[in-house]
């Protein structure tokens, strides 16, 4: 992927950044126009036609936002501390068992929220609809579906650039410190 070329030589902490800026901003933007669109439909389709299909868009935007919220709030705080902790030459392995940064958690975490967002995007994929429905609310559908996959396609490239990416990065630095040893 042309993308991962981009960023696969970035320290860490600059890769976490550029992801953070490139792609969870973006996608919350996205998720947002998204949530937008999933009212108007809501309001619109007073027979329910597309309720299994708007109830697993509302799964799946809840479920992104909370997996950027930890990514924001915690994940690009840990690699912060990671990489001072890295430049300072810390040694995990001989600090005095205060080391408080849970560093497999920060992993386990990321790759199990890689599972939980692609198994929602694959139960939404299972349940939409044709687009060329002959319904009054068919526009608004329209144009969800189209939000719900342009953040696929954002959340499949960032999942790759982590996987290939930050994940790898991580891990290094963790070797780096001794973390787990």
């Amino acid at each position: 992927m042309y993308a991962l070329t981009v960023y696969q030589n970035l320290p860490l902490s600059q890769l976490a950044d550029k992801l953070n800026i490139n792609f969870y901003v973006v996608i919350e933007a996205l998720c947002l126009k998204a949530r937008n669109q999933l009212a108007n439909l809501k309001m619109l389709d007073i027979h329910r036609v597309t309720a299994s299909y708007t109830e697993l868009c509302e799964e799946l935007l809840n479920k992104i936002s909370a997996h950027l919220e930890y990514r924001r709030k915690a994940l690009l705080v840990y690699i912060n501390d990671l990489g001072n902790k890295a430049d300072n030459s810390h040694d995990c392995s001989t600090c005095s068992g205060r080391c408080d940064m849970e560093h497999a958690s920060h992993v386990m975490q990321l790759k199990e929220s890689h599972q939980d967002i692609f198994n929602a995007i694959h139960r939404l994929r299972a349940v939409v609809m044709p687009l060329y429905m002959n319904a009054p609310y068919n526009s608004v559908y329209r144009m969800l579906c189209n939000e719900m996959m342009l953040i696929d396609e954002m959340i499949a490239e960032l999942f790759y650039l982590e996987e290939h990416g930050l994940i790898p990065g991580i891990l290094e630095s963790q070797k780096k410190i001794n973390a787990g040893s």
